[in-house]
């Protein structure tokens, strides 16, 4: 039997080993919100998992800092997967809204 592998657009066709992102940061600079992504995660494990999280939201600007341009509901995707990915007994995350100055936090003990 063979499978017929039809794609809409080329758009929908990845080459092995390409990054798939829903968003990309680098096309539009700063858009929607600039958030300011912080870190000390303690496990190895869960350092890449929140290092990974965070490059497919925004770009890199120092070893556990990234700048993330986000609509709202963008930011609420993150802000969940980064929970999602971290200890909160031993791992701290720090996001600020750099327009509107909120600050979403989360540090050791904290549930």
């Amino acid at each position: 039997m063979t499978e017929d592998y039809s794609f809409e657009s080329e758009q929908d066709v990845y080459e092995i080993g390409e990054t798939i992102r829903e968003y990309d940061p680098a096309s539009e600079r700063y858009k929607n919100m600039l958030h300011l992504v912080a870190y000390d995660v303690r496990d190895a494990r869960r350092l890449r998992q929140v290092a990974k999280t965070c490059l497919n939201y925004g770009i890199r600007v120092e070893y556990s800092v990234f700048e993330c341009d986000l609509t709202e509901d963008l930011f609420q995707k993150l802000w969940h997967d980064l929970k999602a990915a971290i200890d909160p007994d031993e791992d701290a995350v720090g996001i600020q809204n750099m327009r509107q100055l909120r600050t979403e936090y989360t540090k050791h003990g904290d549930s």
